[in-house]
Parts: C-alpha cells; structure tokens; sequence
C-alpha cells in the first residue's frame, strides 16, 4: 500500500494557510499604496494658493489697478440677500 505523505506543494485550491516563503508582490503593492497616499497628500498643499477677503470697494481698486489676477466670489449665506 502506498503512504499518504503530505506535499509541501501548495493545493491549487487554497488550504487556507499561510504561504511558506516571502512574497515581494505584497511588498510591492503597500509601496504603490503608500506612494499614491503620499502623492494625494503632498499635491493637496501646493493646490491652495493665497487666499485674502476683500470688500467690494477693495476689489474694484484692485481691479481697475491689474492687482488682481485670477479670483472666484462666493456669496456668504450668513450675508443676507441683495437686490
């Protein structure tokens, strides 16, 4: 009769134990994780630029003036409504 003598062959199916040796692809993968997150956060800070309030009057002077290059107004809700 032939032995039943365990392999240290992995089964095709899983046998749900841990793998025996180093895997580098899962090292790989954290560090492309890792490096995305770090990219993600580091191109964060560089996106914001110089923010300042001005008033109306401050805006049209810096306007008339070429002060001001670039800029977005958004209406303040706590402001009320102007008609």
């Amino acid at each position: 009769m032939s032995e039943n003598k365990p392999s240290n062959k992995p089964s095709p199916g899983g046998s749900g134990q841990p793998p025996e040796r180093f895997q580098p692809k899962v090292v790989v993968i954290w560090l492309i994780i890792l490096a995305a997150i770090f990219g993600v956060w580091s191109l964060n800070g560089v996106q914001q630029g110089q923010v300042r309030v001005l008033s109306i009057p401050e805006v049209i002077a810096a306007v008339e003036s070429n002060q001001i290059e670039d800029g977005t107004m958004i209406q303040d809700p706590q402001g009320g409504v102007f008609y």
